[in-house]
């Protein structure tokens, strides 16, 4: 059975790489449009303020989350390598979308710094978010590459994301190839072609 389609996006340097932290020279929030469409589809957030690295959902999105309070206060699920992302079928962890309140607005976490310690799954830790975005009324399944390692609670890096073309369909997580192996990739494909053109 062949894979299902990722797509991912090597043209734009700011999908590869971003380390959102309130520190110098990093990226307080970034905006991710995971299908090219202009239209930010989930943002990452950090803040010394809050102390909290997030993921918020934008519209009808959503991310794959551990619901912490009868608020709707929930942890981003840390997801392994090998992990099937797409309609979930137990009650745990669910699509969480962000819940917007007359005092306030809720959305997933993927890391909290207190004063006793780091909470959520992605504490110290490296792996996937899943997600599950709309492309007009089809729903769609990805996944975030994520690494909060060396952070306090109020930032990670962003390595990178995957998602389904088809809809509906789950995807399973995988590792995103580094910008120098894009380059790798794409050498390789410009020599079959030169190859196959001089015949």
């Amino acid at each position: 059975m062949p894979a299902p389609p990722l797509a991912v996006n090597p043209a734009n340097p700011w999908s590869l790489g971003v380390s959102i932290s309130p520190g110098i020279g990093d990226l307080p929030s970034y905006g991710i449009d995971l299908n090219g469409d202009g239209l930010v589809d989930f943002t990452l957030s950090s803040s010394y303020l809050y102390q909290g690295f997030v993921i918020t959902p934008t519209g009808n999105n959503a991310v794959l989350s551990y619901v912490v309070d009868s608020f709707g206060s929930s942890f981003a699920a840390n997801l392994s390598p090998g992990t099937l992302v797409g309609p979930q079928s137990s009650l745990s962890p669910v699509w969480q979308q962000t819940i917007v309140f007359p005092t306030g607005t809720i959305y997933p976490v993927i890391t909290a710094g207190y004063s006793d310690g780091v909470y959520g799954q992605f504490a110290g830790a490296a792996g996937f978010v899943g997600l599950q975005f709309m492309v007009g009324n089809e729903t769609h399944y990805g996944f975030l590459q994520i690494d909060c390692l060396g952070y306090a609670g109020d930032g990670g890096f962003y390595e990178g994301y995957g998602w389904n073309t088809t809809p509906g369909a789950p995807i399973t997580t995988t590792f995103v190839p580094e910008p120098g192996n894009w380059a790798l990739l794409g050498l390789g494909a410009a020599t079959l072609w030169l190859k196959r053109s001089r015949r």
